[in-house]
């Protein structure tokens, strides 16, 4: 069994600070999500790997024990040479607490090089009697599932369980699951950055271009919501950077139907191209009356 770089996997150092490491996991996990791969089986595929990787450097513990491991692997390779099977039973007896981590996301599991470290007493064979123990699992979303809800599939035990996520989870929120087999199971879910809107808490954050002659006379401009497309009235001599609150279109709060936060928009004014001669001189008349 070859050894998974995980720091490679995340394009980090292993000197890296958490939020660097939270930073590379969140950039590629966007990059990688099956929803913006959709039916890219390398995509997928990497999109495990990354995840993994972060399951093991995010979580103090876990990263002390895998760089353990490496430091135990790179000693064993030079006296036995690259040949040479690692000893993992004996590596796992000096000490080392095992984790009962389960299979994830959509039903598919970790790789034999994270069972072993994680799950296993040596490799391939089973610790008899799991430690009573919390272990947390990472899962990543699409916007789009935090808003409107989604299924996740989770194997523990064995056993193959559905947990459901209600609208409106936030980032970094953990959700606790009682396995039944002497430890909890704490999800902690990660949502993708969208394209078009930002999350504050409960409400969300998004830019709306507005025309200059409409921010300067008033009107209206339309922009599509969580919730259908509507007209936005736009006050008349309205400055850059306006934020105009449409009150029920943020996201939803957790736990409560049919109730949501607040849409904020931030106004961008568009200023016209390719001016004709008359509208020229019609500004340059306009600037006069103001000087």
């Amino acid at each position: 069994m070859d050894f998974k770089d995980y720091y490679s996997v995340l394009g980090v150092t292993k000197t890296a600070k958490p939020e660097e490491i939270k930073k590379a996991y969140r950039t590629l996990a966007q990059q990688f999500h099956p929803d913006k791969n959709p039916g890219d089986a390398k995509a997928e595929e990497r999109f495990k790997e990354i995840n993994e990787a972060y399951q093991v450097l995010s979580d103090p513990q876990n990263r002390e024990k895998y760089d353990r491991l490496g430091s135990s692997w790179n000693t064993h390779s030079h006296q036995g040479g690259a040949g040479s099977p690692f000893d993992w039973q004996a590596w796992q007896n000096r000490g080392s607490s095992r984790n009962d981590f389960s299979q994830f996301s959509g039903g598919s599991g970790f790789s034999d090089f994270f069972e072993t470290i994680f799950n296993n007493a040596g490799a391939g064979q089973k610790s008899a009697r799991p430690q009573k123990s919390t272990s947390e699992l990472q899962a990543t979303i699409s916007f789009q599932q935090a808003y409107s809800g989604c299924t996740l599939k989770l194997t523990t035990g064995g056993k193959q369980r559905e947990i459901r996520l209600k609208p409106g989870i936030k980032d970094g929120q953990t959700i606790n699951i009682p396995s039944g087999q002497g430890h909890d199971i704490h999800v902690k879910v990660h949502i993708t950055p969208d394209e078009i809107y930002r999350i504050q808490g409960s409400d969300l954050e998004a830019d709306v271009e507005v025309p200059l002659y409409t921010a300067l006379l008033g009107g209206q401009v339309n922009f599509t919501t969580l919730k259908g497309t509507i007209a936005v009235k736009i006050a008349p001599e309205t400055k850059p950077a306006t934020k105009l609150r449409l009150k029920g279109f943020g996201m939803p709060i957790h736990g409560k139907d049919q109730t949501f936060g607040d849409l904020f928009l931030l106004v961008h004014i568009v200023f016209p191209e390719r001016l004709t001669e008359e509208e020229k001189n019609l500004i340059s008349s306009l600037a006069a009356l103001r000087s």
